[in-house]
């Protein structure tokens, strides 16, 4: 959104302010980072001149939520995880969200559903892949950190396959707060490359036949850009976007919290390595849901309610 909205823009952090502001500085992004001022009721917030604030943290107190919306317009980014929200407008980007999941909730605009997915800048800007292709190369990406070690039992569903032996290709991207990925040795390292925290994420992506990820945002960007993926859920919040996508055609539906999910997860990939089409299939289904107009449709709702009058 920031990226969109252009000059005077500001991105406001409590935890992992420094985290962030490194790594908005190394990108040369030009967005201003602030930091939150605890114990100051918002102050950061209160003093920036902004026509409307975006709050996309899932604990930030509903009472000044509600406040700030009385000063100025105030959107809800959510997935799934307030259940009680009066702002402006809450947004949830994902499949199959609807106004029913919000009984408790007042708002004015809802933003619900694919239709505002917010793409980064940097993958809105990429041509979506046309290609069909068979499975040479499978990426495993699970998200900035990895407590519970999915990567690795991942790593060892795809190195067990035939199609591994028959010369199958696994580049792993750990994120930037991962631990060390403990993997077997021998003839299952012969064609595993593993990154971490890549400059060039996406590339990497698009560079491979399939994608395994954890069942959040990645799923979106992937689907725009038309790259196959595999989602799984490994928390809470990610279980009704992967069980969505298994409704289109898209994965089978895994969480790590069902005890037959690597089974599970061999079996399904040992069908879509051999048979592309049915992958493909799923990859054109994903692809019809997310147009990456999502940031844009966002910023006009924005600029709408920033233009109504006070009540």
């Amino acid at each position: 959104m920031i990226e969109a909205a252009g000059e005077g823009s500001a991105l406001v952090v409590d935890q992992g302010y420094a985290e962030v502001r490194s790594f908005q500085a190394r990108r040369g992004t030009g967005v201003e980072v602030v930091k939150w001022v605890r114990g100051s009721g918002g102050r950061a917030v209160e003093e920036l001149e902004v026509d409307v604030v975006v709050v996309d943290d899932y604990n930030l107190d509903s009472d000044w939520i509600e406040a700030s919306a009385d000063r100025v317009p105030t959107y809800v980014v959510d997935d799934w995880q307030r259940e009680r929200v009066v702002a402006t407008g809450l947004v949830n980007q994902n499949v199959d969200a609807s106004r029913d999941d919000y009984p408790e909730s007042r708002v004015s605009d809802w933003l619900l559903g694919t239709d505002y997915v917010l793409l980064r800048k940097e993958v809105a800007a990429r041509q979506p892949r046309v290609r069909d292709e068979p499975v040479t190369k499978v990426l495993v990406t699970m998200g900035g950190s990895d407590p519970g070690r999915r990567t690795a039992a991942v790593v060892e569903v795809l190195t067990s396959l035939e199609w591994y032996r028959e010369g199958g290709a696994v580049t792993v991207v750990l994120g930037p707060s991962y631990g060390s990925l403990e993997l077997g040795q021998g003839d299952r390292r012969e064609r595993l490359c593993v990154v971490r925290d890549p400059d060039d994420f996406i590339g990497l992506c698009e560079a491979s036949s399939l994608v395994i990820t954890a069942g959040g945002i990645t799923t979106y960007e992937l689907a725009y850009l038309g790259i196959p993926f595999v989602p799984v859920a490994i928390a809470g919040n990610h279980a009704r976007i992967v069980e969505a996508w298994a409704r289109r055609g898209v994965g089978p539906g895994l969480a790590v919290w069902e005890p037959d999910w690597p089974e599970r997860l061999g079996n399904y990939l040992g069908q879509i390595v051999e048979g592309a089409a049915g992958l493909q299939d799923a990859r054109r289904s994903a692809r019809d849901l997310v147009d990456g107009g999502g940031v844009r449709r966002f910023l006009e709702a924005c600029a709408k309610a920033s233009r109504r009058p006070s009540q």
